[in-house]
């Protein structure tokens, strides 16, 4: 649990504006010097690990910067309740199960999606 200087729990407003000024600075970075390579799974965690890079060590200890979460059990799906800021009430999201063919699937929709980093950087 992420906890205030003095041991309060911090609500999740105060989360949200923390991981929105720890990542902030981390997308910038990005932005001056982007991740470059072959765009693939690899290159997509890497993205993560340095965007969310901070988060551990700030007292969010379930963000594993640049590693999937661990695959569903088999027959078993991700699905997690998400709020919208500008919509009531809530909504159950269906997430990949992360087993070797959904890495393998992630890989093969990034390699259609591969940008001209000459028109993105000018290199």
């Amino acid at each position: 649990m992420l906890t205030n200087l003095i041991n309060d729990p911090v609500v999740d407003n105060d989360r949200e504006k923390l991981e929105g000024r720890l990542t902030t600075k981390r997308i910038v970075e990005l932005e001056l010097n982007p991740v470059r390579g072959k765009f693939d799974v690899a290159h997509l965690k890497e993205i993560n690990r340095r965007i969310f890079q901070d988060l551990p060590g700030a007292g969010f200890d379930d963000v594993k910067p640049g590693e999937f979460r661990p695959p569903a059990p088999e027959g078993k799906d991700w699905v997690k309740n998400r709020g919208l800021a500008t919509v009531a009430g809530s909504f159950y999201v269906a997430y990949s199960s992360m087993n070797a063919n959904d890495h393998e699937r992630l890989n093969k929709v990034l390699e259609g999606a591969l940008p001209d980093w000459s028109a993105l950087f000018g290199a």
